[in-house]
C-alpha cells in the first residue's frame, strides 16, 4: 500500500495539470472564435469573454491544490492569473497579477540559478526606471 501511495499522488498531480491545461485551451479557444460553428454554419465573431474567464477560474482553481514545488503547476498558474487579470479590472486584476507574478517569481526561484535571479532582478528595476522617465515625458510606460 505505501508503494501505491506515491504513484497515486503523482497521477493526481498529473491529472491535475492536465485539466488546467485543457481550461486554459478552452479560454483561448473562446477569446479567438475564429472557426466556422458546424452545427450552424455561422462564423462567431466576438470573444467570450465570459467564457474565458470563467475557464481561467477554473485553471486557478484546480492549480489551488498543487504542490509548491511543481514547475508546471507553477507556469499555468503564472499563465491563467496573467491572461485572467487582463481580462478584470481594478483592484481584482492588481490581486490576480500579483497572484501571477508570485507563481513566476516561484518558478525562476526553481529553475533558474541565483544568476538569473540577479539578473532579472536589475532589469526590472531598469524597467522601473525607464518607465518613470517615460511617465515624467507623458509617454505611456512600457
Amino acid at each position: 500500500a505505501r508503494l501505491a501511495e506515491p504513484r497515486a499522488r503523482e497521477a493526481v498531480a498529473a491529472t491535475r495539470l492536465d485539466v488546467a491545461q485543457a481550461f486554459l485551451c478552452v479560454a483561448e479557444e473562446c477569446l479567438s472564435p475564429d472557426e466556422e460553428d458546424e452545427e450552424s454554419g455561422t462564423k462567431a465573431t466576438v470573444p467570450d469573454i465570459a467564457g474565458a474567464k470563467a475557464a481561467y477560474e477554473a485553471a486557478l482553481k484546480h492549480l489551488a491544490a498543487a504542490a509548491d514545488d511543481d514547475r508546471c503547476a507553477l507556469w499555468f498558474k503564472y499563465r491563467a492569473g496573467r491572461d485572467l487579470a487582463r481580462l478584470e479590472t481594478g483592484a481584482a486584476a492588481t490581486n490576480l497579477a500579483g497572484t501571477a507574478k508570485a507563481a513566476l517569481a516561484a518558478l525562476v526561484a526553481q529553475a533558474g540559478t541565483p544568476r538569473i535571479g540577479k539578473w532579472l532582478k536589475e532589469t526590472k528595476a531598469q524597467r522601473a526606471k525607464e518607465n518613470a522617465k517615460r511617465v515624467a515625458m507623458g509617454v505611456q510606460p512600457l
